[in-house]
């Protein structure tokens, strides 16, 4: 029986191939299928974050030393708050950031006009458990007279970034004075861990954030 169905695959086979143009190969008879590719034009998408807290901060007592050499990893800015000397219990480490963020905007908000509140700003991408941060700079907000939505605030309406001393660093700073919004953008290049250190507070204050 085997050899009666091989008999007849080879026969219908060489019947095949007798009914092919000469010149034509087994491959070259293929049906060819044509793929139509549809383009989609591609989309920016910007998240839609709201503004949030990211440190309230009290004039109350000292204001912060700045981290020191040993204190600009995430255990030693974590001891450093911990051990609370210096005032550096007003630090505060903020993150992470959720995936894909870029940009993060800072406004800053205070109690009285032309009260002055001086952040340093540091940033640090969670790789591992005791990761390294670089100062981004520091930000010296004054505030105007606009009332703000949190509380009895006012925004500042000028700011001033200098010790700018990453090579990364990129900021654009939106000063507008006259009792108008202040604030700055930063582009953190892959980094999702901020510190905030309060070195100056004239009076109560909220630095602000925003990240897309």
């Amino acid at each position: 029986m085997k050899k009666i169905l091989w008999a007849i695959i080879v026969i219908f086979s060489a019947a095949m191939l007798s009914t092919m143009p000469m010149g034509i190969s087994l491959h070259k008879a293929a049906a060819t299928i044509t793929a139509t590719t549809e383009t989609i034009a591609a989309q920016l998408i910007t998240s839609q974050s709201d503004w949030e807290v990211l440190g309230t901060f009290l004039a109350v007592g000292d204001e912060s030393d700045d981290l020191g050499i040993t204190q600009r990893t995430q255990l030693g800015a974590l001891s450093a708050i911990g051990a609370s000397a210096n005032g550096q219990r007003k630090i505060v480490i903020y993150g992470p950031l959720p995936i894909a963020t870029n940009t993060m905007r800072f406004r800053n908000v205070g109690v009285a006009d032309a009260s002055d509140h001086v952040y340093n700003i540091y940033t640090g991408a969670s790789g591992d458990h005791n990761f390294a941060y670089s100062l981004r700079g520091t930000m010296t907000f004054k505030c105007g007279t606009q009332v703000s939505d949190i509380g009895a605030t006012v925004f500042a309406d000028t700011l001033v970034i200098t010790n700018t001393t990453a090579s990364s660093t990129s900021w654009t700073v939106v000063n507008p004075g006259n009792n108008f919004v202040a604030e700055a953008f930063i582009d953190l290049q892959g980094d999702d861990m901020i510190i905030i250190v309060p070195t100056t507070l004239d009076d109560n204050s909220k630095l602000l954030g925003k990240f897309y």
